[in-house]
């Protein structure tokens, strides 16, 4: 889920569930009780809402669908939100659309996280890049999250560690000032950029791959 500039800052758990239950609607009408996906936006200010439910739809105002490349899949066992979740991979994982993200001085990137394991590659949360300067939220091979911003270094945080076969809820914020990493709504660690988000609004935006760059 990204959220817009004009947004407040949102980065706890509470945050991203109630928007995603908003999204839904219990029919109680008919002759039994029906659970129904309905078209009712959850948060104005969320640029956009990915669900990730055997499709790649959003669920913001914006209609910015996701491209498949290759053939994601899905799992029907592990689930956090509705009764599917993505499982990405190097060949088949998502991109967003050309111009989905706008440049954000401030803005939010939230997700839910969860990995069987973390020892044989490096796992992509959301990555962009123009080929110079890059926007990533990665976990290494020793549970670590690694964010990069710009053109420098990347930053591997010390005291957040992805716990596997657990969900976990990721947050990513910017204020034109820090970058401020949160996990569970507990902020972790903080870089001070500039940066705006995401690095490139033209193309190599990619979510839930397991390649680096």
């Amino acid at each position: 889920k990204v959220y817009s500039p004009t947004s407040v800052t949102h980065n706890t758990t509470t945050d991203f569930n109630n928007a995603q239950s908003r999204n839904r609607d219990v029919v109680v009408t008919g002759p039994q009780v029906k659970q129904k996906n309905v078209v009712e936006h959850a948060d104005n200010n969320a640029i956009d809402l990915y669900h990730l439910e055997n499709n790649g739809n959003d669920s913001s105002l914006y209609g910015n669908t996701l491209t498949a490349v290759g053939t994601p899949t899905y799992s029907n066992t592990i689930y956090k939100i509705d009764s599917y979740s993505l499982v990405g991979s190097d060949a088949n994982y998502f991109k967003p659309p050309i111009t989905t993200f706008p440049i954000m001085p401030s803005g939010t990137f939230e997700t839910w996280v969860y990995s069987t394991s973390i020892t044989n590659n490096t796992q992509t949360v959301f990555y962009s890049s123009d080929g110079t300067n890059v926007t990533s939220i990665q976990i290494n091979t020793a549970g670590q999250f690694v964010i990069k911003v710009g053109a420098g270094l990347s930053y591997t945080s010390t005291t957040a560690y992805l716990t596997v076969n657990t969900w976990t809820h990721v947050a990513l914020t910017w204020d034109g000032s820090y970058w401020r990493l949160f996990l569970n709504g507990v902020e972790m660690d903080n870089i001070q950029r500039t940066n705006t988000m995401p690095a490139s609004t033209t193309g190599n935006n990619y979510l839930a791959r397991h390649a680096s760059a």
